[in-house]
C-alpha cells in the first residue's frame, strides 16, 4: 500500500464550528508545553510538560503542584527549531489500573528513556526501558494491565507485559506507517487510547485516526480508518463513544460523533485554546479538559501566543 493511498484530504478548515463554553483552568511557564493529560480517581488532572520534564498535579480550582521533574541534561529548544531539535522531552502518561501513572519519557541517557511508573506523589521506577531508537509518544493501558506506547518514528506500537516488563513490538499495520511532515524526520502514530478491547490511534499526518482490534489470544487484529479529515494529536473519549480530539500543531478541538456524522470543531483560539495539544473527559465532572504549547510549536511568526494552559471544556 503506498503512501498516497493511506493519506486522507484534510478537511479541517471546511468543518462547521459549533463552540462550546470554555476557560482557563491553570497555566504554566511559558516555553513549556502540556503535551500529556490524565483524569484520576483522586479528582486530580495530571500532566506533563514536555520541555521542562515536569510532572503537574493540577486541581480543578487551578492550584498545581509539581510531583516529579526528571532531571533533563538536553533539554528541546523550540527557539532552534520548529520541533523543538529533539533532546530529552516528556511525552504522555496514561492511567494504570490501580491509579499509577505510566510516562513515556525520552530521554538521551539510555537507562532513563522508556516508560516510567509514578505515584500520585511523584515517587516511582523507570517501568520498562525501550531502546535508545524508540520514539516513544501516546500510551494506553487495557483491562488486563499491558501498557502500550505509540512509536512515532517507528510507524508502530510498543506492548509492555505487566508480568515481564519487557517492551515488545505488538503491531505492524501499514495504516501506522510514518510518513515525512514539513519539518523533517517521520511521523507515524501519535495519539493512542484503549477503547472497547481496541486501541484507537491517530495517525496526524494522514489525517486519520485508526482502530487496531485487540484479539482474544493479545493479538492486533487488522487496522481500520475510523475517522479522517483532519490531523489529531491525543484525544479524550466521552462515555457515548464520541471522541474530541486535539489537532496540535492546530488550535482545533474537533468531536467526533460515534454515530459517524458531521464531525465539528468546538473549541480554539477564542475558547482559549491556543496549540491544541491533548485531552481527557473528566468523570468527575462530565467535562473535558486540554491541554495546550501556548502556540510554542511552529514557524508561522503571525500564529497565536499565550501561556501553555489547561483549559475546561464545558460539556455538562
Amino acid at each position: 500500500m503506498s503512501e498516497e493511498a493511506i493519506v486522507a484530504p484534510s478537511t479541517l478548515d471546511q468543518m462547521p464550528i459549533e463552540p462550546v463554553p470554555s476557560e482557563v483552568v491553570a497555566s504554566i511557564e511559558d516555553g513549556d508545553f502540556i503535551e500529556g493529560i490524565v483524569a484520576h480517581p483522586d479528582g486530580h488532572l495530571y500532566a506533563t510538560g514536555l520541555v521542562s520534564g515536569q510532572v503537574f498535579r493540577i486541581a480543578l480550582d487551578g492550584s498545581t503542584e509539581v510531583i516529579r521533574a526528571f532531571p533533563f541534561a538536553n533539554r528541546m529548544d523550540f527557539g532552534v527549531a520548529p520541533d523543538g531539535g529533539g533532546g530529552d522531552h516528556l511525552l504522555t502518561l496514561a492511567l494504570g489500573l490501580g491509579g499509577e501513572l505510566f510516562v513515556a519519557v525520552a530521554m538521551t541517557d539510555p537507562d532513563a528513556h522508556g516508560v516510567w511508573m509514578l505515584a500520585t506523589d511523584g515517587r516511582g521506577e523507570r517501568y520498562a526501558a525501550l531502546p535508545p531508537s524508540a520514539d516513544p509518544n501516546g500510551t494506553a493501558v487495557d483491562l488486563a494491565g499491558n501498557v502500550y506506547v505509540a512509536d512515532t518514528s517507528g510507524g508502530f506500537l510498543w506492548r509492555i507485559s505487566p508480568t515481564t516488563r519487557e517492551a515488545e513490538v505488538w503491531c505492524r499495520d501499514p495504516l501506522l506507517e510514518a510518513v515525512a511532515p514539513p519539518w523533517g524526520g517521520r511521523m507515524g502514530p501519535n495519539g493512542l487510547q484503549h477503547v472497547d478491547s481496541a486501541l484507537l490511534v491517530t495517525m496526524s499526518m494522514r489525517n486519520t485516526v485508526v482502530r487496531i482490534p485487540i484479539e482474544a489470544d493479545g493479538s492486533p487484529g487488522t487496522g481500520q480508518v475510523v475517522a479522517s479529515g483532519f490531523g489529531g494529536d491525543d484525544f479524550a473519549v466521552l462515555p457515548n463513544g464520541t471522541l474530541l480530539v486535539t489537532t496540535h500543531p492546530s488550535n482545533w478541538v474537533v468531536r467526533v460523533p460515534a454515530d459517524g456524522s458531521q464531525p465539528t470543531r468546538v473549541a480554539g483560539v477564542d475558547e482559549h485554546v491556543i496549540g491544541s495539544a491533548c485531552a481527557v473527559f473528566h468523570p468527575g465532572t462530565g467535562d473535558v479538559f486540554v491541554g495546550t504549547d501556548g502556540g510554542l510549536f511552529g514557524t508561522d511568526p503571525d500564529r497565536p501566543r499565550g501561556a501553555p494552559s489547561v483549559v475546561r471544556l464545558y460539556l455538562s
